[in-house]
């Protein structure tokens, strides 16, 4: 049948309106549903681009496997470059608006990540392989004795690996990265690690877990940290369901728990703005032990940098970045151990500290012995003095006000002799 002008332009015009009626949503759960949940062995999926638009590549995710709100696959940042094999928790809006928000929940290779050309191989040997674009194998799970034959991706977002028999030898949810999602439990042993930031999916120093039956919310320094411990919890293995984490109350809506590269732990939800968080610890903006950087000092009005309280008024720190000043503060002149007849001390206000004293040197030690200890110590990069005892701080977090009588000295670096000894 041949149509005329007339009918092939009415034609094209429905089909444009129907096109528009139809909400966003709709295509967005089309390309959902062309991915499995599953799949067997052999098989092997490489990393590479779409050359089509998609919902999937405006959120830098490339699926091998989707059920309900995750994705498991490539998970790329938006300039290509660093990709994570991970499991992802999206949302689609409905209601004709066709914003699409993808967050990691879930990543093999934080430290490590891959280029474009990387491959994942479930091999016939039945090993599950994560290559970098050189072939260089970046992760693979430890199933000692078993073979892989099936990648299964579950409702919860839990990441499954099944043998021939059907049993599970691996799944995500017993090795957790910086999140837990509904369903999963954090059992002793097991840790949820930061990201550095947003941009770098490698671990920081923060870490939160269940040690002795408590929630420890710690920073691995040299000795560890620890800025929150909770009392007792009920379960040894705590689990993110109906409203409750262990002794936290969560949202009925939030849909998955992070520790940030700031050492918050937050429950998470979607909103129209993207994805909201809300704190779970019970403790002020200043008791994070980094909540300012190095260096910094935390105070109800923001950040500073140390001040000299003395009559001299020098000025020994500025910070790293003056527009972003919790990233915390620099030495004009930094501290060298061949020049420490230039060192001097920086005096903080009464009762200003780091939250830990990392080293005792002595528990009966008079103030000017204390500081003239920490002088000849080259590692030594500040000493506190707290009734009679000397702590020094072999790196200097952030520095809070206390209610003790604590007297903080931070060394310095002086340009000459004579600005040491006046």
């Amino acid at each position: 049948m041949i149509m005329n002008t007339n009918t092939s332009s009415a034609f094209v015009m429905i089909t444009l309106l129907i096109l528009l009626i139809i909400p966003s949503s709709f295509f967005i759960d089309a390309e959902i549903m062309d991915y499995p949940s599953f799949v067997n062995g052999p098989n092997s999926w490489r990393n590479t681009p779409s050359t089509d638009f998609s919902f999937w590549e405006s959120a830098g995710v490339r699926p091998i496997l989707v059920y309900g709100m995750f994705a498991c696959g490539f998970h790329c940042s938006f300039v290509g470059e660093n990709c994570l094999f991970a499991v992802s928790i999206f949302k689609s809006s409905s209601e004709g608006n066709s914003s699409f928000s993808a967050q990691v929940v879930w990543s093999a290779n934080p430290n490590n990540p891959v280029e474009m050309q990387a491959l994942l191989e479930l091999t016939s040997e039945g090993k599950l392989n994560l290559k970098d674009a050189n072939n260089t194998v970046v992760w693979s799970p430890s199933t000692p004795g078993k073979s892989i034959s099936r990648l299964n991706l579950t409702a919860e977002g839990n990441l499954m690996l099944f043998d021939e028999t059907n049993y599970i030898v691996w799944q995500s949810f017993d090795h957790p990265t910086d999140s837990l999602v509904r369903g999963q439990r954090l059992v002793s042993g097991q840790k949820l690690r930061a990201n550095v930031s947003s941009a770098d999916s490698s671990e920081s120093l923060y870490s939160f877990a269940v040690i002795d039956g408590k929630f420890v919310a710690y920073m691995d320094s040299d000795p560890s940290q620890s800025y929150y411990q909770s009392s007792s919890i009920l379960s040894t293995e705590p689990e993110f369901k109906n409203g409750q984490f262990g002794s936290f109350h969560v949202a009925d809506s939030a849909n998955f728990i992070q520790l940030g590269s700031d050492g918050h732990l937050k429950a998470y939800e979607l909103k129209e703005s993207g994805w909201e968080g809300t704190d779970l610890l019970p403790i002020d903006p200043c008791s994070y032990p980094l909540a300012c950087g190095n260096y910094g000092v935390c105070l109800e009005k923001g950040c500073s940098c140390p001040d000299d309280i003395s009559e001299n008024e020098a000025v020994f720190f500025r910070p790293i970045d003056f527009t972003t000043p919790n990233l915390g503060c620099s030495a004009i002149s930094p501290i060298s151990c061949e020049s420490s007849l230039l060192q001097s001390f920086l005096e903080l206000s009464s009762g200003y500290s780091q939250r830990v004293y990392t080293s005792l040197f002595s528990n009966t030690i008079a103030l000017e012995d204390c500081k003239e200890a920490c002088l000849k110590n080259c590692s030594c990069k500040a000493a506190t003095y707290r009734k009679g005892s000397c702590y020094f701080l072999s790196q200097v977090d952030s520095l809070k006000k206390t209610n003790s009588s604590d007297l903080t000295f931070i060394k310095v670096q002086n340009s000459t002799i004579s600005d040491t000894f006046p």
